[in-house]
């Protein structure tokens, strides 16, 4: 997220609100998931041994047992952390991991990052359609892309209509043909019609 904020125009306004999301959203809850990492590889929570990922993630996770904030730009670097998790004596790491992960606590700090980038994410279409309209030049590479982008967008409109909603009949239940026994109807319409004798 950082390379991408870095890589945004100087005069460009989404990297003001992309500037303004990072100090007020995103910079605490990074602070405070830093220093639990940080705190929990201490105390040997984290295994990097085993080169294994989670391959059931909604999303592609990368491993960086050296991960810095320091190495971040520095609209990440004020925040001070305040978290502080109070780890159970004499349990096993896997039970430690289990209460880490089911603390308010650490709840927090995850959900006030994921809000933050969703945030971004939400207002990333308004402004990207407002760099089509109004940015004054673009490099080539970029201005290829966007009539690239622009053509896709008429031709998403223009099929639009050749493609309408399923037929009534495959999406209509039990509650609306008013039969008993009659199963949502899926599939192909004979099917549809087998069961329901239409």
């Amino acid at each position: 997220m950082d390379e991408q904020f870095s890589l945004l125009p100087v005069d460009f306004e989404y990297k003001d609100i992309f500037r303004d999301v990072i100090t007020n959203k995103l910079q605490l809850p990074l602070a405070n998931l830093e220093k639990c990492f940080n705190d929990f590889k201490a105390a040997a929570l984290l295994d990097y041994t085993l080169p294994e990922l989670d391959n059931d993630a909604p999303i592609d996770i990368v491993s960086n047992e050296n991960f810095a904030r320091a190495a971040l730009s520095s609209e990440w670097q004020a925040a001070v952390p305040d978290i502080s998790i109070t780890l159970p004596a004499a349990a096993t790491a896997r039970d430690t991991i289990v209460y880490i992960i089911n603390h308010n606590l650490f709840n927090a700090q995850v959900e006030g990052l994921l809000n933050g980038i969703s945030s971004v994410v939400n207002r990333a279409n308004d402004l990207f359609e407002q760099t089509l309209a109004d940015y004054p030049q673009h490099s080539p590479h970029y201005a290829l892309f966007l009539a690239f982008v622009q053509l896709y967008r008429h031709t998403q409109d223009e099929t639009e209509p050749l493609y309408p909603a399923p037929p009534r009949f495959l999406l209509q239940g039990s509650a609306a043909t008013g039969q008993q026994g009659a199963r949502t109807r899926f599939g192909s319409p004979a099917a549809g019609i087998a069961e329901t004798g239409e």
